[in-house]
């Protein structure tokens, strides 16, 4: 009977189609996913999360502070704290990925938890990376809380 006889032939060698970057050039900008928890109020815990995808790692905390306000008014979902968004100044980290969550819900109370982030500098600077969670509030709700940590509900 004939013999069905199977010849192995290698793939061809793979070919990249894209020529190399030159190291020169500056590596492009990451569009990050970004959770900003807006902190309405600390003693209730009334916390409202707003994702913001596409955001570029370079602009700046600033420029984010506004994004989160344009989103907040965009959304009819957020239409409760659309007045109270304007009274928000301070962003600070609440979780980066890969490292420890902290217990409490609203915002970390220990010292150097609750270090507010300047204006002036970039997201990548400030070591936000992608899937970092923020937290959005005013410092002076913040300050009252500190001083007397009573949670109501």
């Amino acid at each position: 009977p004939p013999f069905l006889v199977l010849i192995f032939q290698p793939p061809p060698p793979f070919s990249n189609p894209r020529p190399p970057i030159p190291p020169s050039l500056p590596p492009p900008p990451r569009a990050m996913i970004i959770t900003v928890r807006v902190v309405r109020s600390f003693e209730y815990r009334n916390i409202r999360p707003v994702v913001l995808r596409g955001v570029d790692d370079t602009i700046s905390v600033g420029e984010l502070k506004t994004l989160v306000r344009d989103e907040i008014s965009k959304s009819p979902a957020l239409l409760p704290i659309a007045s109270f968004a304007t009274q928000l100044d301070t962003l600070s980290i609440f979780h980066i990925p890969g490292r420890n969550k902290p217990n409490t819900l609203t915002l970390g109370l220990e010292a150097g938890e609750e270090v507010p982030l300047d204006d002036d500098i970039a997201l990548k600077d400030a070591g936000i990376v992608n899937e970092t969670e923020l937290s959005y509030f005013r410092w002076e709700d913040f300050e009252a809380f500190k001083a007397s940590p009573v949670n109501k509900w």
